[in-house]
C-alpha cells in the first residue's frame, strides 16, 4: 500500500485490485483521512469518471473494488 499524504491534487496514480493492474486516476481531493481520485482510463472495471476513495494507507473501500478481488489499492504515483 501507499502513504496518500504526499499526493497532491491533479497528480495521476495507478491503482491495482488483485491481478487487475490497469487503473489509472487523477487525484482530485486530499483530505487527512485520505484521498478520492476520478478513473481517467476506462476498462472493463472501471469507467472514465468513476469516483474512488482510500484511505490516508492507500486502501480503497470494499464497495468500489472489484467482484474477484475486493477494494482497490494505491500502487504508485506518475
Amino acid at each position: 500500500m501507499m502513504d496518500t499524504k504526499t499526493l497532491v491534487v491533479g497528480q495521476e496514480v495507478y491503482m491495482v485490485s488483485g491481478v487487475y493492474i490497469t487503473c489509472k486516476g487523477k487525484v482530485i481531493r486530499v483530505t487527512p483521512e485520505g484521498v478520492e481520485v476520478r478513473a481517467t482510463v476506462q476498462s472493463n472495471l472501471t469507467l472514465a469518471g468513476d469516483l474512488l476513495h482510500f484511505d490516508s494507507k492507500g486502501k480503497g473501500r470494499d464497495e468500489e473494488g472489484t467482484h474477484e478481488c475486493g477494494p482497490w489499492y494505491m500502487a504508485g504515483r506518475q
